[in-house]
């Protein structure tokens, strides 16, 4: 009998710890301390599925919406997400642009109701405009009204550094930057950036090929974050990446490898937001593979977006208090970046891939204490890379732990040193 009652106490006890660890509540942050949202417009809509379509919005790891109507930010303040809201700005030919401004933010607060405005985040402008005069003008009309009236943010997304000046409307990418930026007194530099692409490119310089028969236009990812983190910088605000999550025309289908560089990447670079182009697949022609597939599925991008963005959660306590004072790469160093000799923190960085040839991006960062970090990505699209780091101050090395439900440190060793493709890690020494 005593033996019954032993093994049912340890049973009871099993059960409950089971039941505290799968309880774990995952650390979150806000918009604030970390945009996390996806991009565009709804491709396809199902009004009986709307509760469960935005449960799974913030179970992916989002903490602000796409752009959703004025009617449907109950769904998001019932689901713990801040809004992001499209209405149409069309209209009104005749009115100057102070006019046309605020009669749109008037439509905003009577759309959303007053008893939802607290949950409103932000209010899409326009998408990739110009930074000709009477562009810029009336951009800052609509956005100093959305921050006046509706008391959130403005959103308006720039081009990538691509485009001609002709295009742009200035001189320089540089100039296109600050320019909308400080007319818009903008809270977040928005951009995106596309820059994978189906066929191997073996001789072209820049690019770095996968086994998976897809290319990654290095020079044009990194050279497009270099200006966008300068840009920040000078300006002080901070930037959010847009980042490729769809299959379509030449753009293969979103793997854990093409997610998770771009992420990790954004991160090094300094990034206060990451977003998704697209969360649900456009019902057009060879669109595919998003983290809602064209049959109105999730598709295995849902779990790759939901992975990169748990990372942002699980390290983004330690995150959002860095400074970010230096990047640089190992490897191929794309046009317009720097190599390992400007590095100021860290000493010495040694790169052994399990395969082909190492390749990373490192960010060197400090927090208020002065305490030495680095985050190391591993560009490599096929083979893990174990790292092995020395800063100039501290002897033993830490990791922030990205997996699980985060918000642990642990000592940096064993298996922990290998990176997976694409991966990145956060370190720092004492």
């Amino acid at each position: 009998m005593k033996k019954i009652i032993f093994l049912l106490a340890v049973l009871i006890i099993s059960i409950s710890a089971y039941a505290d660890f799968t309880d774990t509540t995952r650390q979150r942050l806000t918009p604030d301390e970390f945009l996390i949202m996806p991009w565009g417009h709804y491709w396809w809509t199902n009004n009986t599925q709307r509760d469960e379509y935005f449960k799974d919005m913030y179970d992916c790891g989002f903490n602000v919406t796409h752009f959703i109507p004025p009617t449907e930010v109950k769904f998001a303040k019932k689901h713990n997400l801040k809004a992001h809201v499209f209405v149409d700005s069309t209209g009104e030919s005749d009115a100057d642009y102070a006019t046309k401004a605020q009669n749109f933010t008037k439509r905003v607060i009577k759309e959303v109701g007053k008893n939802n405005l607290d949950d409103l985040y932000m209010v899409y402008v326009q998408d990739e405009p110009n930074a000709r005069e009477d562009t810029v003008a009336r951009l800052s009309a609509y956005a100093d009204a959305v921050r006046e009236s509706c008391k959130c943010k403005p959103y308006i997304n720039l081009y990538p550094i691509a485009v001609s000046p002709a295009g742009l409307g200035v001189e320089s990418y540089d100039k296109y930057i600050d320019t909308i930026t400080q007319s818009c007194k903008l809270d977040y530099i928005s951009y995106d950036n596309y820059s994978f692409s189906v066929g191997n490119n073996p001789d072209a310089v820049g690019y770095t090929n996968s086994v998976r028969n897809y290319n990654f236009n290095e020079n044009y990812f990194y050279s497009n974050l270099e200006a966008i983190k300068k840009g920040a910088d000078i300006n002080r605000v901070g930037f959010i990446n847009i980042i490729q999550s769809v299959g379509a025309l030449s753009w293969p289908d979103p793997d854990d490898y093409i997610i998770h560089v771009q992420g990790w990447s954004s991160l090094a670079y300094g990034a206060k937001g990451i977003s998704y182009f697209t969360y649900q697949t456009p019902n057009l022609g060879n669109w595919r593979n998003a983290p809602y597939d064209e049959y109105n599925m999730k598709s295995p991008a849902w779990r790759y977006v939901a992975h990169m963005n748990y990372a942002i959660h699980n390290i983004g306590a330690i995150y959002k208090s860095l400074k970010n004072i230096n990047v640089f790469h190992m490897g191929y160093v794309p046009k317009g970046c720097k190599d390992k000799s400007s590095a100021i923190n860290v000493k010495n960085l040694s790169l052994s891939p399990l395969r082909g040839e190492a390749n990373v991006v490192a960010q060197e960062f400090v927090d208020k204490a002065g305490k030495q970090y680095a985050m190391i990505v591993n560009k490599n699209p096929d083979y893990s890379v174990a790292v092995g780091i020395e800063f100039n101050k501290g002897n033993k090395i830490f990791k922030v732990e990205d997996r699980s439900t985060g918000g642990d440190v642990k000592s940096f060793g064993g298996e922990d040193v290998y990176i997976m493709p694409g991966h990145g890690v956060l370190l720092y020494a004492e």
